[in-house]
């Protein structure tokens, strides 16, 4: 059943869904060791690790500048919700503007 309805799941949400969808009840190790077993699950220390390409810097200030932004309730209810903006030059990792809106 597993590798027809749910081939793509990891163990707790194939669990998750064998218990509320079809009321089969087995353990939730039980049935992981069984997608091992059937190759349907690769465990997390068994898998090949991801190769990506690294990316250098840049050479000069303002040349490449990254902007982030959080979204937060970070005046904890004081205040309204706000987003913090950060602008990060890439050549030398200077924060170059915080902004919250």
């Amino acid at each position: 059943m597993l590798n027809q309805k749910y081939p793509d799941f990891g163990p707790t949400l194939a669990h998750e869904k064998l218990t509320v969808r079809h009321d089969i009840s087995i353990s939730l190790e039980t049935l992981r060791q069984w997608m091992i077993a059937d190759g349907i699950w690769v465990p997390h220390a068994k898998r090949k690790p991801r190769v990506y390409q690294p990316r250098h810097r840049r050479d000069c200030l303002g040349e490449l500048v990254q902007i982030d932004g959080s979204h937060h309730d970070w005046f904890e209810g004081r205040s309204p919700k706000c987003c913090w903006l950060v602008y990060i030059d890439d050549s030398c990792s200077r924060l170059m503007k915080l902004r919250c809106f």
